[in-house]
Parts: C-alpha cells; sequence; structure tokens
C-alpha cells in the first residue's frame, strides 16, 4: 500500500509543478511587449507645390483616422504657410470620407526643397508627410 501512496504523492506533486510551469509560461507572455503600431503616415496629392502667390490646395490623405480637427504645421525653415486644414466630409456632408483632407498653403515664401508635414488630431495623436517645393523653373510633381 505504501507504494500506492507514492505513486499518488508523485502524481499529485507532478500535476502541482505542472500546473506552475504553464502559469509562468501564461505570465511570461503576458508581460510580453506588444509590437509597436506603425506610425500613421499623410500622401498628399500633388507631392510637389509651386512658389506662387495664391494658395496652394493640396489633397491629403491619411492611413488613419486621427479626429475631426485637424491642425497642420510644415518645417518652420520651409518658408511654407499653413492657412488652413479641413477634414472632407463624405457624400451628404456626413462622417469624414476615407481620412481626407485638405490642406491650404501658402507658399509666397517658400524654400525649394522636401519638408515635413505634420497633421494633429485633436486627441494629439499625428501623422506625418513630406511635401516637396518645386525649384525655379522645374516641372510639376502632380500625380
Amino acid at each position: 500500500m505504501k507504494e500506492a501512496g507514492t505513486i499518488w504523492r508523485a502524481l499529485v506533486l507532478g500535476a502541482l509543478a505542472s500546473a506552475g510551469l504553464a502559469g509562468l509560461t501564461r505570465d511570461a507572455q503576458a508581460q510580453a511587449p506588444t509590437p509597436p503600431t506603425p506610425p500613421c503616415e499623410v500622401r498628399v496629392n500633388p507631392v510637389t507645390v509651386p512658389v506662387q502667390a495664391e494658395v496652394v490646395e493640396l489633397s491629403a490623405t491619411l492611413s488613419e483616422a486621427i479626429g475631426e480637427t485637424l491642425s497642420a504645421r510644415v518645417d518652420e525653415a520651409s518658408g511654407i504657410q499653413v492657412v488652413a486644414v479641413e477634414v472632407v466630409k463624405g457624400a451628404g456632408g456626413e462622417a469624414p470620407a476615407a481620412h481626407k483632407v485638405a490642406v491650404q498653403l501658402s507658399t509666397a515664401s517658400a524654400v525649394a526643397g522636401e519638408w515635413a508635414l505634420t497633421l494633429e488630431g485633436d486627441d494629439g495623436r499625428q501623422c506625418s508627410g513630406k511635401v516637396q517645393v518645386q525649384t525655379t523653373g522645374a516641372a510639376s510633381g502632380r500625380r
């Protein structure tokens, strides 16, 4: 009978040890860092803007929604001023259409080159992209 008690004790201890290891594995998995989400991106059209006195309007598409009230900024060294930012409404004026935004820029004092454009939502989330100011006499980069 001693043998049956020993076997029983071994089974119980084995089951407890397995349960403990399973718990450790679950804890380790729960503590594993989650992969970072890809940054939000902005695609603009046209990609290249001219230096001109009139306001330039860009059509921007964000890779994710970041809010209904947006602000925009371009690298200060670019000489570009943001005039207005407006979320494009869907048909009938309801919800925003697939993260589309109209951005008006003053490029009268713009400096040729590629510049970072950042849109920020009312909750602080941001999307970034690039805008190119064409050099004098260069062909338009419209796509």
